[in-house]
């Protein structure tokens, strides 16, 4: 069998982030409508780390991504996210495509993040707060300013040098905080991108009219936003069930009686035009990554390089 092996390079060269925002759209509504099948993720834990297997299939395409998490990897000279996506014929179950799923996942992760501060935001947000600078943060800091007029970026991270050395590569006006209170001062989306289990601030540095998007927590141990944050506002995730099964924030929010399961309005569902927003001044987007996410960056990835002909193919 020919499988086309896709470098990070070869992701980069075929995809732009309005590319992926528009395949999260329709990534979103399929699952939504119950297009895409999803399974919960099955994570495999060493004491260095742990790797996610993450299946899912559509219409069009089967596919599967090993995502690994190794906080330890930098003093290796290595990312703390790596992965690798295999993607599959769907009338076959033949391979057809191997590709990297590190900047892939940072790229879905990113488009998802920006397709909710599209749908929540509102829209004459001009000031972005971003804790984390690690991997994902330049493609949230892509996806946020590709859907609003962003003139200001301010940028926490636990060291502080990451922020600095991000806020210096930005074309936008940007700079590195040492604390929340002064970085959340009239901040009109609060992106979350660590791998926090305490939260990054309290509710009372919000102002009234914020959308936050939280995507770095994606366990009931790890936890980024105060439990009262979720007292009258929008609560957007990608799927409900994976929200209840993972997302530590929403465990704490019903547990502390601030949020009821019922509460949670899926993204997809409001693309879809099949639910509406109550409207609260405050919007907060919970995001846990969901596979149906991965295969359709995939599958529109690997389209558009065999369209250009990039990549390698290899015969196994």
């Amino acid at each position: 069998m020919d499988i086309l092996m896709l470098s990070a390079d070869d992701v980069r060269s075929v995809t732009t982030m309005p590319d992926a925002i528009a395949a999260m759209r329709t990534a979103l509504t399929e699952l939504h409508r119950g297009d895409i099948a999803s399974p919960l993720r099955t994570p495999v834990a060493t004491e260095h780390g742990t790797s996610f297997f993450m299946p899912a299939g559509a219409s069009d395409a089967i596919g599967i991504k090993i995502v690994s998490a190794f906080a330890d990897n930098p003093s290796r000279g290595l990312p703390v996210i790596n992965g690798v996506y295999v993607l599959l014929d769907h009338a076959t179950g033949v391979p057809v495509a191997v590709m990297d799923a590190t900047y892939m996942t940072a790229l879905r992760t990113g488009a998802t993040a920006g397709l909710a501060v599209d749908v929540l935001a509102a829209p004459d947000a001009s000031v972005l707060a971003l804790f984390g600078a690690g991997g994902q943060a330049q493609a949230l800091i892509d996806a946020v300013c590709a859907v609003r007029p962003i003139q200001e970026i301010r940028i926490l991270s636990r060291g502080g040098e990451s922020a600095r050395a991000l806020s210096d590569s930005q074309t936008i006006p940007a700079r590195a905080f040492a604390g929340p209170a002064e970085a959340l001062a009239d901040a009109d989306v609060v992106v979350t991108a660590t791998p926090s289990t305490e939260p990054l601030f309290a509710t009372s540095m919000l102002k009234d009219r914020v959308c936050i998007a939280a995507v770095g927590s994606h366990s009931l141990s790890m936890r980024e936003l105060p439990a009262d944050c979720f007292t009258d506002a929008d609560v957007v995730v990608e799927h409900r069930d994976t929200a209840l099964a993972e997302a530590g924030e929403i465990g704490d929010a019903i547990q502390g009686g601030f949020l009821k399961a019922t509460d949670l309005i899926e993204l997809g569902a409001l693309l879809a035009g099949d639910a509406s927003l109550p409207t609260y001044p405050r919007s907060v987007y919970k995001s846990v990554g969901n596979a149906a996410e991965d295969i359709a960056i995939a599958r529109e990835i690997f389209m558009r390089a065999t369209a250009a002909n990039i990549g390698t193919s290899v015969t196994l």
